[in-house]
């Protein structure tokens, strides 16, 4: 995986983290994404949950997301940092 695959991907990571912050099932998202394994032989633990949550949440959070899907969701110019922003008061 080359660095630009892997920004995206730690950064898809922290979109949803942080959607799920917003919506209130935090709780939820660290259920479904626990993972067990080494190295490159990862696998999530209940891959049931995890399919489930992603099904619920991707779909809004990626119309959400735009062409801003996979960029660095801590900018408060990003959809879900806006977001977070205003639940906060601090926009």
């Amino acid at each position: 995986m080359n660095q630009e695959s892997l920004m995206k991907a730690v950064n898809v990571r922290e979109t949803v983290k942080m959607y799920a912050i917003y919506l209130g099932i935090y709780d939820e998202f660290v259920r479904a994404y626990v993972m067990t394994g080494e190295g490159m032989c990862r696998h999530y633990c209940n891959p049931g949950l995890h399919e489930s949550f992603e099904r619920k949440v991707m779909p809004e959070l990626q119309e959400l997301c735009g062409g801003q899907w996979g960029e660095n969701p801590r900018s408060p110019l990003h959809p879900v940092g806006k977001l977070l922003l205003r639940k906060n008061k601090l926009l």
